[in-house]
């Protein structure tokens, strides 16, 4: 059963037992008021007449003849349908035929009694009243109409039953409108779920209250806003994924092509000693680049695997071995490099964080031209121990800079191929600021430079004598 048809049918129960209620609590009080004044007026006339009965017998000389002559010859008593009883039961004069409800076998202890009767011409009341006249006892039964309660009861049952159909088929119509109104937030909710359940991820309702159901649908915007960045970024992650397969199939073709070529033309025909060379050294120079890049990959796929366990790492020394190794490269290509790292000690991993600054100036080094300074700077920052790699080469476009750090990604893949990169040098370095709680941030203008840094957390120093935990 629907929620609305549910919200009706608990609408009409109520209004039906609250208006069944306080309908026949009020008729039944109003028709029990209404005969407890019958009653009341019916026993105090029966009272006058007794007593007025009872002072006239008392001037005569009494006896059934005496009470009988002034019955007969009162047309006061004449006007009343009554009957008078002798103490046995046997009727000594009455106005009226027919049987009494109501008779002195049926008296108890009280003086007076009444009973509701209904006959053929309608509902009376008939009250049966003792009266002593000397030394004898009589009773007198009086019949009054009582038909006015009865009659206005049915009224008022007639009014009731109109004023129930009058609001059943209100409430009805309320409910209906009301189980509209208050599921409609529902059926909208629905419609969108459904919608979303279709892959219309961007829906949502539109919340207009602040009760429940207000609530409800905010909560159901909330969940979608999440689903949707959730359902995003595993879109994202598959598309990465397959930029990455690609991208690498497309680093292996060109070395595995230039490899078998000249493979093939050294295995097919003579080639003078010259050629031999620069074939063999073409298939070595590639043979290399993709051990680099086989080596990279390895090591990408070690850090998805495990964290690496950090310790305490002498800053200055890894910055100045990071600066040595990379030193035969820079001093090939006539590119100046400038160190200046400042004491401390911070948590890490040595030759993770060697390997981080090394192609951090690796790369630095291929952007800049002969001549040009790269700088490596190192020392306290806010929140920890700074390392800051700058170069004033060629600069990174602002569209490349939220992608450098994908695998095998490229500004100038021409360039970056012909210096032996494969896109993977940055994506290491990513990674490995990942694993020690920290991110790599970059500045850079096109035809000015690039700056690069990172900021590592302080570690204790570490006792004299305890060697620092970098690569040797």
């Amino acid at each position: 059963m629907k929620l609305s048809w549910k919200i009706v049918l608990t609408v009409l129960v109520i209004v039906t037992l609250t208006v069944s209620v306080s309908g026949y609590t009020m008729v039944a009080a109003s028709f029990q008021s209404e005969l407890e004044a019958v009653v009341s007026s019916s026993v105090d006339e029966s009272q006058m007449l007794c007593l007025t009965l009872g002072a006239l017998a008392a001037r005569s000389a009494g006896g059934d003849t005496a009470i009988l002559d002034l019955l007969r010859g009162s047309a006061f008593f004449g006007n009343y349908d009554m009957i008078v009883f002798r103490a046995d039961g046997s009727r000594l004069w009455d106005t009226r035929d027919g049987e009494a409800a109501i008779t002195p076998g049926d008296m108890g202890e009280p003086d007076l009694s009444y009973r509701f009767v209904r006959r053929s011409g309608g509902r009376s009341l008939e009250t049966l009243q003792r009266v002593s006249i000397g030394s004898q006892a009589y009773y007198v039964n009086i019949t009054r109409g009582a038909d006015q309660p009865f009659l206005q009861r049915d009224r008022n049952l007639g009014i009731y039953r109109q004023v129930m159909l009058c609001s059943l088929a209100l409430s009805i119509l309320g409910a209906m409108v009301s189980a509209r109104v208050l599921t409609g937030p529902i059926r909208k909710l629905s419609r969108s779920t459904r919608a979303v359940a279709g892959g219309q991820y961007s829906r949502r309702v539109r919340v207009k209250s602040r009760d429940e159901l207000g609530a409800l649908a905010e909560d159901f915007n909330h969940m979608a806003d999440a689903l949707e960045a959730k359902l995003r970024e595993l879109e994202e992650a598959a598309q990465r994924q397959r930029d990455f397969t690609a991208s690498f199939a497309h680093e292996l073709k060109t070395p595995l092509t230039s490899v078998i070529g000249y493979a093939d033309t050294l295995r097919s025909r003579e080639l003078p000693r010259q050629q031999q060379l620069e074939a063999v050294g073409y298939i070595f120079s590639e043979g290399k680049r993709l051990e680099a890049m086989s080596f990279s990959l390895l090591d990408l796929f070690a850090l998805e695997r495990s964290e690496p366990q950090l310790g305490p790492v002498n800053a200055r020394r890894l910055a100045r071995e990071a600066a040595e190794s990379a030193s035969y490269p820079f001093a090939q290509g006539e590119i100046p490099l400038e160190v200046e790292a400042a004491p401390g000690t911070v948590l890490g991993e040595g030759n993770l964080l060697k390997t981080l600054l090394y192609n951090l100036l690796d790369n630095a080094r291929k952007a800049s031209q002969p001549g040009s300074t790269v700088e490596l700077w190192g020392g306290p920052g806010e929140g920890g121990y700074v390392f800051r790699v700058t170069d004033h080469g060629r600069g990174i476009p602002p569209e490349s800079l939220s992608r450098i750090t994908e695998p095998f990604y490229m500004v100038d893949k021409s360039r970056a191929r012909a210096q032996g990169g494969a896109g993977l040098g940055l994506a290491l370095c990513q990674r490995i600021a990942q694993a020690h709680g920290t991110q790599l941030r970059y500045e850079s203008r096109v035809g000015e430079g690039t700056v690069v840094e990172f900021c590592l957390q302080l570690a204790p120093e570490p006792d004299p004598g305890t060697p620092a935990n970098a690569a040797p």
